[in-house]
C-alpha cells in the first residue's frame, strides 16, 4: 500500500475517533479525488463539480455509518457513482450530449486545489507524448461510448476495481461486468479505427485519457494501462457478443466454451430453421418419432434457472441456416415475454407462448434427473445406452440458484458446454433482456391477456356424475408470477373444496374444515404452467414422464391444437391444448387401451376470460399450518378428490 493510501486510512481513523481536523482534511482528500472520478464519467466540468459537492456532503453526513476503513474509496466512490447513474437516468445507455460540449469541458478540465477552488490546467503531462489532433481523437471516441462504458472504463482501468467490486456497484454478476467492459473497449477500437488508428491504439488511447483527465502531474504520471488490465476471459467475451448478428457468426472461430477446439465448435454451429412454431401439415407427430431422422442443424441454447434447477427457467436459442454460418432466428424466453427475432426481417414478433420443438418432441433441459431423460428417451424411440447415462450423470449441472447453462444442441441431443453459477440477477443483464439491434421493427402478436401477464379462467364439468366448478388464475410470465401469484379453487359436487395457492394446498368439507393437506401446486399438476418457463404441451408430457406414464400426442394443423392421450391406470386422460394460446382447453377421462370398461369418464372444460379484473375475483384464504399428506398421485390428482368425494358421501 502506497503511504498516500496509508495516510488516507490513518485520516478515517482519526476522524471517525472525533478528530475534526482530521474529517476536514479528508474532505478536501476526496474532492481532488472525487474530480477525476466524477469528470471521467461525466465528462462534463460543471456537472463533476455539482456530483462531487453533493457526493462530500453525503460523505460527511454518512461517516458515522462507514464501517470498514480500508473500503473508504470504495464506499465514497459508490455514492458519486449513484448519484452520476441517477443524473444520466434513462440517459445511461445512450449518448447525452454533442461533441462541441464535450471539447469545451475537456479543453479546460480543472484540478482541485487545497481550498477546493479550480484553476487551468497545463497540458504538460502530455506534451512530449502525443500530438493535440490524438488527444482531440480519443475525447471524440470517448465522448461517444454510452456514459456507463465511460463508467466501467474509469473503474477497471484507472480506478483499479476487480470486476467483483464494479458487479456490486452497478449491480450486475461478475460476469455481466466483464461482458459489458467488453462491449466497452470493442466500442471504443472500433471509433477508434474509424480515424486510421489501428487494434493496438486501445491501450494508447486509454493512456491518454487516463492522463489528459488526471488531478494533477503526479497523479498522471502514474497513469498505466496493461493487458491484463483489459482482459475479461473467454466466457464473457462469448456473452458480450451474443447480441449482435455479426458476433453471433464469429462465435463459430472461439474456442472459448471449454470443449472442443475451434474446428470442434465450428463443426457444432450447423443450420436450423427460422420456424418457432411447429410446420403445418404434421399429422401424427408421434409417430414420426421412432425412426425419423434427427435434426441435422445445431442451435445454441441457454438455459438460467433463477430459483435452481426443476424450477422456472428462461431460455436463450440462437438457429442458424444451413451452412451453420449465419443465424436466422432468435428466440429469448424470459420473464416478461416470449420473442422471436428474424434477422432476414429485422421484426422482432411478442408471441404469446413459449416455444416447442420440431416434430413436437419433448422439450428437454440439461437439468432433467437421469430417470425423466430415460423414459422421455424411450417414449421417443430412443433409448438410452449405458454410455449415454453414465455421460449425462457426469456432466449434469448442479442445483444452485443463479445458474445459467449453455449448451450445444445437435443430433437430437444436448451437450453442456458451459456452467455459470454467479448471480441472481442475470435476467437483468443484456443477453437476456433482448439480441436484436436497435433498428428492429417490433410486432406484438399477443392477445388481450398475455399482454397483461396473468388469466383468470373458470373450470367447468363433470366426472362420473359429480359436478366440477370454479376458478382461478395463472401467471402466464415469471415476472407476473411476483404479483399475481397462481391459485386455484374448484367446487366438487355440494360438499367438498378443493384450493391450491402458494403457501399449500388443501381439500375442505361442507363445514369448512381441512380434511386432506397437500404441497403448493398439487392440483396445478398436469395442467399449464407457463410462467415456469415450457409450453403447455411440454408441462403436461414431462408431469407424465415424471410418473412414467407412457403418453401419445397428435397435432391438428386446421385448428392449431394439440392433444395428449396420457395413459394411466385406472384412467386415460386426454387434453386438448391451443397451441397459439398456449393454454389448455379440456381434459377428458376415459378408459385406458388396456382397459375396456372405464372406470372414469368425464371431462373438464377451461374457459379463459380476457375482460376480467383482480376485482372480480377473490384470491382463497391460504390453508392453515399443519402437516402435509403425499401428493395427490401427481398427474392424476383428480382421481384423489374422487375418492374423497365418494368417502364423504358413503
Amino acid at each position: 500500500m502506497c503511504s498516500c493510501e496509508c495516510d488516507t486510512l490513518e485520516l478515517v481513523r482519526k476522524a471517525q475517533l472525533g478528530d475534526r481536523d482530521s474529517l476536514t482534511r479528508l474532505a478536501e482528500a476526496a474532492r481532488v479525488r472525487l474530480h477525476e472520478y466524477v469528470f471521467r464519467l461525466t465528462l462534463q466540468e460543471d456537472l463533476t463539480q455539482d456530483i462531487v459537492q453533493e457526493t462530500i456532503l453525503e460523505m460527511l453526513r454518512l461517516f458515522g455509518k462507514l464501517r470498514q476503513t480500508d473500503r473508504f474509496w470504495g464506499w465514497l466512490h459508490g455514492i458519486a457513482f449513484n448519484k452520476v447513474r441517477n443524473h444520466f437516468g434513462k440517459q445511461w445507455r445512450h449518448k447525452t450530449r454533442s461533441l462541441s460540449q464535450i471539447e469545451d469541458d475537456a479543453l479546460v478540465a480543472r484540478d482541485v486545489d487545497s481550498n477546493g477552488f479550480g484553476h487551468s490546467r497545463s497540458d504538460d503531462v502530455l506534451a512530449d507524448v502525443v500530438t493535440d489532433e490524438l488527444k482531440q481523437i480519443v475525447l471524440r471516441c470517448i465522448e461517444a461510448l454510452e456514459p456507463r462504458q465511460r463508467a466501467i472504463l474509469t473503474m477497471r482501468c484507472y480506478d483499479h476495481m476487480s470486476y467483483a467490486d464494479i458487479s456490486k456497484l452497478m449491480d450486475c454478476s461478475e460476469i455481466g461486468a466483464r461482458a459489458l467492459f467488453y462491449r466497452a473497449k470493442k466500442a471504443l477500437t472500433s471509433r477508434l479505427s474509424r480515424h486510421g488508428l489501428g487494434k493496438g491504439a486501445l491501450l494508447m488511447a486509454l493512456v491518454v485519457f487516463g492522463k489528459m483527465t488526471a488531478a494533477s502531474k503526479a497523479t498522471a504520471a502514474e497513469i498505466s494501462v496493461t493487458a491484463s488490465t483489459v482482459s475479461v476471459g473467454p466466457t464473457a467475451a462469448l456473452l458480450a457478443t451474443a447480441t449482435s448478428k455479426t458476433a453471433i457468426v464469429t462465435l463459430a472461430a472461439i474456442a472459448v466454451v471449454g470443449v472442443g477446439s475451434v474446428g470442434d465448435w465450428g463443426s457444432m454451429m450447423g443450420g436450423s430453421s427460422r420456424r418457432v412454431n411447429l410446420p403445418s401439415g404434421i399429422p401424427d407427430p408421434q409417430s414420426t418419432l421412432v425412426n425419423s431422422a434427427v435434426d441435422s442443424a445445431p442451435s445454441d441454447r441457454w438455459y438460467f434457472f433463477p430459483e435452481g434447477a426443476r424450477l422456472p427457467v428462461m431460455t436463450r436459442r440462437v438457429n442458424f441456416d444451413e451452412t451453420g454460418k449465419n443465424p436466422v432466428s432468435l428466440v429469448l424466453e424470459n420473464q416478461y415475454a416470449n420473442y422471436h427475432f428474424d434477422y432476414g426481417t429485422n421484426v422482432v414478433h411478442v408471441k404469446n407462448h413459449r416455444m416447442w420443438e420440431e416434430g413436437l418432441r419433448v422439450r428437454r433441459l440439461p437439468t432433467d434427473p437421469s430417470g425423466l431423460s430415460s423414459f422421455l428417451a424411450q417414449m421417443e424411440g430412443n433409448p438410452v445406452t449405458a454410455d449415454d447415462a453414465a455421460e449425462q450423470a457426469a456432466g449434469r449441472p448442479s442445483d444452485q440458484r443463479g445458474t445459467l447453462i449453455m449448451c450445444r444442441h445437435q443430433d437430437g441431443r444436448e451437450r453442456t458446454v458451459r456452467q455459470i453459477d454467479r448471480h441472481v440477477n442475470v435476467l437483468e443483464e443484456e443477453y437476456f433482456q433482448f439480441g436484436w439491434p436497435q433498428s428492429a421493427r417490433r410486432v406484438d402478436e399477443r392477445d388481450a391477456i398475455h399482454r397483461l401477464g396473468r388469466a383468470y379462467f373458470l373450470i367447468h364439468g363433470q366426472i362420473n356424475g359429480v359436478t366440477f366448478s370454479g376458478a382461478g388464475r395463472m401467471p402466464l410470465v415469471y415476472a407476473a408470477s411476483r404479483i399475481h401469484c397462481p391459485w386455484i379453487e374448484i367446487r366438487i359436487g355440494d360438499k367438498l373444496r378443493a384450493v391450491d395457492t402458494k403457501d399449500g394446498a388443501a381439500i375442505y368439507d361442507a363445514d369448512n374444515r381441512i380434511i386432506a393437506r397437500y404441497p403448493a401446486g398439487s392440483f396445478f399438476k398436469g395442467l399449464g404452467r407457463p410462467w415456469l418457463g415450457l409450453h403447455t404441451i411440454d408441462t403436461v408430457r414431462r408431469d407424465a414422464a415424471e410418473q412414467h406414464m407412457p403418453f401419445r400426442t397428435q397435432y391438428d394443423s386446421h385448428t392449431d391444437q394439440a392433444t395428449v392421450v396420457v395413459q394411466a391406470e385406472p384412467v386415460a386422460m386426454t387434453y386438448t391444448i391451443d397451441m397459439d394460446k398456449d393454454l389448455i382447453r379440456r381434459v377428458e377421462l376415459g378408459s385406458p387401451e388396456t382397459t375396456e370398461q372405464p372406470a372414469f369418464t368425464g371431462d373438464l372444460a377451461f374457459t379463459y376470460l380476457e375482460d376480467s379484473s383482480d376485482a372480480q375475483f377473490t384470491e382463497p384464504r391460504s390453508p392453515a399450518g399443519g402437516a402435509t399428506r403425499a401428493s395427490p398421485q401427481g398427474i392424476l390428482w383428480l382421481l384423489d378428490v374422487l375418492e374423497l368425494h365418494e368417502q364423504t358421501n358413503s
